[in-house]
């Protein structure tokens, strides 16, 4: 799998495995949490000011919307989130949304 530059832009990739997200985001310092948002939930308005962010969906679809850009990530899909950018992750469906929200401190 690519490594992630600190400059890289904004990428979604699939993954079958936990362990997968991790190869696509080497650093140190992260910090990990499970998200659950039920229908019509949002994560909130957010800038990844000093951190770089991926969000895994582990079940359900996520609308992740990243510098007023819309990505529609599916079950198994990560997306890298750079530092500095203004995102926020919605759930437009009606079913629960599950998801894996990793940090990193730059």
């Amino acid at each position: 799998m690519p490594k992630i530059a600190k400059s890289d832009q904004v990428a979604i990739k699939s993954f079958s495995r936990l362990e997968q997200i991790m190869e696509f985001f080497p650093a140190r310092n992260l910090r990990a949490s499970y998200l659950f948002l039920k229908p019509k939930e949002n994560l909130g308005v957010h800038k990844t000011t000093g951190q770089r962010e991926v969000l895994g969906v582990l079940q359900g679809i996520a609308w992740a919307v990243v510098d007023n850009e819309v990505y529609k990530l599916k079950k198994d899909e990560m997306i890298y989130i750079p530092k500095g950018k203004v995102c926020n992750v919605y759930n437009r469906n009606k079913l629960n949304l599950k998801l894996i929200y990793i940090i990193s401190k730059l």
